[in-house]
């Protein structure tokens, strides 16, 4: 999949420059905005205990998994303008984190989290107010980490994106998501261990 992403997002972006008409309904052209997810799936990295500091009790357990929880991105969407076809390309930031303050640290404030950040391109057939759209996902420096404790690096990872959204109007949609993606260690000595990122989703857009 690492060798034919490039290629893909050659051919989407040539094909948009390509066309040159924007003249017809249906809001043909550019438009640049920003959204904002949630989240769920993944396997599980591990669990943290969350303490009740008058006794030091116990209270919660919180867990971080590879495919959860907010994801905020920006970017551009292109509507062919003689195509029910768009093309939309954003660049992100997609974490899970629970913070607190550490009892073994002096109740030190600090992070227990995975993050990434991933460059999307997903070509999309409209009908009506509706699309859906099958595309290409890239997370760059997946990383998971306990403040003061340990910073694993991940791999590059490349998955797929299958997409359904609703235009409610002009410059705000709608959707519903699948991702399937998956994470190896960057460095072998921290393990050979795959974590499978696959999770759903609802997000939200703003195009202007």
């Amino acid at each position: 999949m690492k060798k034919w992403f490039p290629v893909l997002a050659l051919l989407c972006c040539g094909t948009a420059l390509a066309d040159t008409d924007n003249g017809s309904a249906n809001s043909a052209g550019w438009k640049v905005g920003g959204g904002v997810g949630v989240t769920m799936g993944g396997d599980e990295f591990g669990k943290i205990h969350v303490v009740d500091k008058t006794n030091g009790k116990v209270v919660n357990n919180e867990n971080l998994r590879a495919g959860r929880l907010f994801q905020l991105d920006f970017g551009t969407k292109y509507r062919f303008s003689n195509l029910p076809v768009s093309l939309q390309t954003t660049f992100g930031y997609h974490f899970d984190t629970v913070q607190g303050d550490d009892p073994l640290n002096n109740g030190a404030k600090v992070s227990y989290q995975f993050f990434r950040y991933p460059i999307e391109i997903i070509p999309a057939y409209h009908f009506d107010k509706h699309s859906v759209g099958l595309g290409l996902r890239y997370d760059l420096r997946p990383t998971y980490e306990f403040t003061g404790r340990f910073n694993y690096k991940f791999k590059n990872a490349p998955g797929l994106i299958l997409q359904y959204e609703y235009e409610a109007t002009d410059n705000v949609s709608v959707g519903l998501r699948y991702t399937a993606i998956k994470y190896k260690f960057q460095k072998e000595e921290d393990g050979s261990q795959t974590f499978k990122g696959n999770h759903v989703g609802m997000n939200a857009h703003v195009w202007f």
